[in-house]
């Protein structure tokens, strides 16, 4: 990305969504006859996953970066996640898609090969502070959340589906 700071990617996604369209998208997402207004925005309370994108009726969308899972991660990381979430906006736009079906990774095979840019399928970031740990009575299966919510009632230990009891770890 040569006509935008890395300060100005980060604090103004609008910018950096309007080079990511240009550069990639050949204007497609924001001159679209079926989009009225694009609003992109760091939310605070996205805790699960790193962005999503929400489209409505009146022609308004919004994609949402997860500012807790984000805000630690690379510039390249948080371009990966925007485009992917660009690529489920174009899909809903043009064909009313929302999946990760062949479509989905049609796009995904062309920044690969064209750009270069490895967009990921699913956002997943193993370098992210989660702050309460659980821990199964029975099988010593943990895991970990930005939150405060649960564990599954069941969950896989070496292939088997185990029921023990999950604890929280204090830290």
């Amino acid at each position: 990305m040569t006509s935008i700071t890395k300060k100005e990617f980060i604090y103004n996604l609008e910018k950096t969504v309007h080079h990511v369209d240009k550069h990639y998208f050949n204007d497609k997402i924001t001159t679209h006859p079926n989009l009225k207004k694009l609003k992109v925005e760091w939310s605070n309370k996205m805790k699960i996953c790193a962005g999503n994108v929400c489209v409505y009726k009146d022609g308004k969308a919004i994609i949402r970066l997860s500012k807790p899972i984000l805000n630690k991660q690379p510039s390249i990381d948080i371009l990966r996640i925007l485009i992917h979430e660009m690529i489920h906006l174009i899909l809903i736009l043009d064909q009313n898609d929302n999946t990760h079906g062949t479509n989905f990774l049609n796009y995904i095979n062309l920044f690969s090969e064209k750009y270069k840019i490895k967009v990921p399928i699913k956002h997943n970031f193993r370098t992210i502070d989660r702050k309460y740990h659980w821990i199964c009575t029975k099988c010593d299966f943990r895991i970990s959340y930005l939150t405060k919510r649960r564990p599954p009632k069941k969950h896989l230990s070496n292939g088997d589906t185990c029921h023990g009891p999950c604890i929280r770890k204090l830290n």
